[in-house]
């Protein structure tokens, strides 16, 4: 992949492989089309505002939902047109509907599963599309009811990057360079990075990982 025009190797080390994930995400796996509404797990991520900005480049709605209300701001500047705090409010399926007009999302773009299954059943719209990425809530679901599924005829779709084949990840690698490089060099896509550490410490960047503070990337560099 080429860096984009006018990008320093600290900001290019931005994309990849949040932006590859993204995009299969958004693309490929969810197909989200102009006018849907996505709600969008860890939004201040990497993944997460790089979901963001893509939702938005395709003319999509997004619904954030991050765990401080600084996050929830960031992720407004960046496209989305409305934010919960799940820390403030874990039943969010009532906020999702009152956002949606009772419609519920298109979209479920979810990286944490466990904790937050059965509020997801309850936050899906008609023919909706459940994206499962991650797994950050556990991955043990009980009780759930399933028949809110099959009443809004919803989709459950999983997707990794890590098992794909060669091939795949080659023409996904090309149809990112083709699609979205251009978009990074007129601005129109931003990579965020939060902040940057030397090799050394990436004890300390881990620290400041599981805190959970960052909002986009955090980049090492090399101490040499």
């Amino acid at each position: 992949m080429p860096m984009p025009k006018g990008y320093s190797f600290l900001k290019a080390a931005a994309i990849p492989e949040a932006w590859i994930t993204a995009y299969q995400l958004v693309i490929k796996i969810a197909n989200i089309q102009p006018e849907e509404t996505a709600l969008i797990f860890a939004a201040a991520s990497g993944v997460g505002t790089s979901l963001i900005q893509l939702c938005k480049w395709r003319g999509a709605n997004s619904i954030a939902v991050a765990s401080s209300e600084d996050k929830i701001k960031h992720c407004k500047k960046l496209g989305s047109f409305d934010g919960i705090n799940y820390r403030q409010t874990p039943m969010f399926s009532q906020r999702v509907k009152l956002i949606t007009d009772g419609e519920g999302v298109d979209v479920i773009l979810d990286c944490i599963l466990g904790d937050f299954f059965k509020e997801n059943l309850d936050c899906l719209g008609l023919d909706s599309r459940w994206v499962i990425f991650g797994t950050m809530g556990g991955i043990r679901i009980q009780e759930a009811n399933m028949i809110k599924l099959l009443a809004k005829r919803g989709s459950i779709l999983t997707s990794t990057l890590r098992n794909r084949s060669d091939s795949y990840k080659a023409e996904l690698v090309s149809d990112v360079t083709r699609d979205l490089i251009p978009e990074f060099e007129n601005g129109v896509l931003d990579p965020l990075v939060n902040t940057e550490y030397k090799m050394s410490e990436a004890s300390q960047a881990l620290r400041y990982l599981e805190q959970n503070l960052n909002i986009g990337k955090i980049v090492l560099k090399c101490d040499l």
